[in-house]
């Protein structure tokens, strides 16, 4: 969720990066299945074991352990974010290392489990920064003619929308 959550604030407040945001959405998607529905249950890794005390108080995970989804999506996000706002890549991989490590420390997953999600990640992460960024302009949008005749002619994108509002329809008594 934070991936997306920072996908959706870069689309919102960097128009000009929307098309990075959602071939980010869309990877993780690519990535979630690949991992937790394909990966997980052909490996079918135990989980550590919790401390020497089961405890109630954090939540265990039902998929098995290997590989760690968090480290492949966290390494994915950074290596895309990397690519679409080069002057946060420390921010990202600072973040995609407090989520991998963090993965240890809760005992949730093995080191091992970590290393090969992070190693998953990368993979696909560049394998998705190879592939064309989608057009997410209004210009890509198929748009109704009574919509597309308010619009200004050419690129777009950025333009704010401003449909005229036909009052003629509204009575007051």
């Amino acid at each position: 969720m934070l991936w997306h959550a920072i996908g959706i604030t870069m689309a919102v407040v960097r128009p000009d990066l929307r098309g990075r945001a959602v071939r980010l959405a869309l990877t993780l998607g690519v990535e979630s299945i690949l991992v937790n529905g394909i990966i997980k249950p052909v490996i079918g890794r135990e989980r550590p074991s919790n401390w020497e005390v089961e405890t109630d108080q954090v939540r265990r995970p039902k998929t098995s352990s290997f590989p760690s989804g968090h480290s492949s999506s966290a390494v994915v996000a950074a290596t895309m974010l990397s690519e679409a706002m080069p002057r946060g890549r420390a921010l990202w991989w600072s973040a995609a290392a407090v989520v991998a490590t963090s993965r240890i420390h809760t005992r949730m997953h093995h080191a091992s489990d970590v290393v090969a999600g992070a190693l998953i990640g990368r993979v696909i992460g560049m394998t998705a920064r190879s592939l064309p960024i989608p057009d997410v302009s209004l210009d890509a949008l198929p748009l109704p003619r009574r919509i597309q005749n308010h619009l200004p002619a050419g690129n777009v994108s950025g333009w704010r929308l401003h449909l005229p509002i036909d009052r003629s329809a509204t009575t007051h008594d």
